[in-house]
């Protein structure tokens, strides 16, 4: 399978100037296209801001895909600050069925 450009552009860009790639994969408009790229986003954002990283699962259109990019995210900023993490999980854009799958299956 070939690698998705579009990630890999993001990605990169992320690791050097993150606002500006969050702000130009924004202003690309929704779309399952761009959910991948969204995801890839997120985990770059996640070392430096994982508020905004978590604030960017909201636009991943994916059911599935936000679901566990949120679960990722959230499994490694509640080792670290879980008030915090609660928070950030609680304004992802998940409605609380999926929140809760979330946080039982990180307590387990």
């Amino acid at each position: 399978m070939k690698a998705n450009p579009l990630i890999l552009v993001v990605s990169s860009w992320a690791a050097t100037n993150p606002d500006a790639a969050a702000i130009w994969l924004a202003e690309q408009g929704d779309g399952p296209e761009l959910d991948q790229a969204r995801s890839s986003l997120a985990f770059s954002l996640y070392g430096k801001k994982p508020a905004a990283a978590m604030g960017n699962v909201r636009a991943i259109t994916e059911e599935n895909l936000s679901v566990s990019t949120a679960t990722a995210i959230y499994q490694k900023w509640k080792a670290t600050d879980a008030a915090a993490a609660d928070k950030g999980l609680e304004n992802a854009g998940l409605n609380a069925e999926q929140i809760q799958q979330i946080k039982s299956s990180i307590e387990k």
